[in-house]
């Protein structure tokens, strides 16, 4: 999954940016899906506090994203915990973040979003 943010989410900061990544694909693994948990292992320790504390109290866009993200857990009943993982052990996420030619034909591997679904 993945794609360009668009003119509105190009102008968030990093810390936001992360946070919306983590929605994105939170809504986007967990939308037929109810009573899980998701673990989200995050290169950004902004966004994995926000997550673990259930937000924060110094940035208003933060906090709503956030919001978004535990309102969405909370009416499908998942339980969200997030870990904090170095860049550098996060190389290929990284790089497909930075290098994309078209987001119009990119898919998780199924067999792979299955194995992950039944942990």
């Amino acid at each position: 999954m993945g794609g360009p943010w668009d003119e509105t989410e190009k102008a968030l900061h990093i810390n936001a940016l992360e946070l919306k990544a983590a929605e994105f694909g939170l809504k986007s693994l967990t939308k037929d899906k109810t009573d899980i948990h998701v673990h989200l292992k995050m290169d950004n320790v902004s966004a994995v506090a926000h997550i673990n504390r259930m937000g924060g109290t110094r940035s208003p866009i933060l906090l709503k994203i956030n919001r978004e993200i535990w309102e969405y857990c909370l009416q499908r009943g998942i339980t969200l915990t997030a870990e904090y993982i170095p860049g550098v052990l996060n190389e290929i996420a990284d790089w497909e973040s930075r290098h994309t030619e078209s987001s119009n034909n990119w898919t998780l591997n199924r067999a792979i979003f299955q194995q992950i679904s039944t942990k």
